[in-house]
């Protein structure tokens, strides 16, 4: 059975190289990569340490419509060329050419994960019909979280007959280690004192993501409490909006708007958080909940994706009852005031439980044998 995963936009994809590590010595399956990207990838590398192929599909979404119409016809002529049984594309940016150049090829099985599923319907509608070309296209669908698959059902009218719920999965090493000079970058660059409790947060700088309503609670909690630092870490367009509103409020010494660090800085920085905040409207799954959970650190987040299947308010998390400011500020003020162990440790159990890179390849491996071997 050969199988090949198409991802877009990433150079480099982590679980992508965690599901080769255990499918690797696999004999009963052939495991390939499909990776669009406007430079040479590091996926290529990646794979060719462990024996395996990524091939390379030239993509810019920066003009996406010619892009996409060069990926179809590369897409195809590859696919012709390989002969995959099953094709599993992930993001928005590669399931609309891969998709279709496989339907083209003759590729009978196409699964689609549905990573970004809700951003078109709420930021960009007039493309939420390629969402649903995708579905579709499609002949599985794969939900990562209960809120992402009603969504997909609800919201893109897609079939359910084709929708399966299988949650993303972390790697726990990962995710948690770090060295002593990642300890002394961290308290360096975000200038750290004994005395203070840090307060987290990890997401793209866009809207949606509702940074907005962690600044608003980070004024009240301030106003209170001097001795709390807010850092928020990501990309996009939003950060300039945000960085702009601390500048305002003169804040910009308590709250820190800061660009995306590595991976073993950012487990330094989780180590040394004292709680973690997010304030998403809406998540497919959310991965840095499910890292929260295996480091341990107090979660006050919205009730969307991992953490409306995997966190219970005051038992494992706090949860805001509603995406606005107040509820945010609430959890802050309780997660100050009350001692969390148990919390962090459920919640810990919890992503050990549902969140493991090792359960999330093995439903995919069942998935991928289960359509194979299914007549019709």
């Amino acid at each position: 059975m050969h199988i090949v995963l198409i991802m877009a936009n990433n150079s480099s994809t982590p679980y992508f190289n965690r599901f080769a590590d255990l499918a690797v010595n696999d004999k009963s399956i052939q495991l390939s990569f499909i990776c669009l990207f406007p430079t040479k990838p590091q996926m290529i590398d990646d794979m060719s340490k462990r024996g395996l192929k990524c091939f390379w599909i030239k993509f810019s979404n920066t003009k996406r419509k010619i892009n996409y119409l060069q990926a179809i016809i590369k897409g195809n002529q590859l696919l012709r060329q390989i002969k995959p049984d099953i094709i599993h594309t992930h993001l928005f940016d590669d399931s609309v050419p891969m998709l279709i150049a496989a339907k083209l090829a003759g590729i009978k099985h196409r699964v689609i994960s549905k990573l970004d599923a809700g951003f078109h319907y709420y930021y960009n509608r007039k493309w939420v019909w390629l969402d649903k070309l995708n579905n579709a296209l499609a002949t599985n669908i794969v939900c990562v979280s209960s809120e992402n698959k009603d969504f997909v059902i609800n919201k893109e009218k897609a079939n359910k007959k084709k929708i399966h719920l299988i949650h993303q999965g972390i790697s726990e090493e990962e995710v948690t280690k770090f060295s002593k000079e990642d300890i002394d970058y961290i308290n360096k660059e975000f200038n750290l004192l004994n005395n203070e409790k840090i307060i987290l947060s990890v997401s793209r700088f866009i809207e949606w993501k509702g940074q907005k309503f962690i600044l608003e609670a980070a004024n009240k909690i301030l106003m209170e409490n001097t001795e709390c630092k807010f850092i928020l870490l990501g990309a996009g367009d939003f950060r300039l909006t945000l960085q702009k509103w601390v500048e305002k409020k003169n804040l910009s010494r308590k709250i820190i708007i800061h660009e995306p660090i590595n991976r073993s800085r950012l487990n330094a920085l989780y180590s040394l958080s004292n709680i973690f905040v997010h304030a998403a409207l809406l998540e497919p799954f959310g991965f840095v909940i499910a890292e929260a959970m295996l480091n341990k650190i107090p979660i006050i987040t919205t009730n969307t994706g991992a953490a409306k299947d995997a966190l219970e308010h005051k038992k494992s998390a706090f949860i805001s009852k509603k995406k606005d400011n107040q509820s945010i500020y609430e959890g802050i003020k309780y997660m100050l005031n009350n001692n969390t162990k148990n919390l962090t440790d459920k919640a810990y159990q919890n992503a050990k439980e549902l969140f493991s890179i090792e359960k999330m390849w093995e439903r995919h491996l069942n998935l991928y044998k289960t359509i194979v071997n299914t007549k019709g």
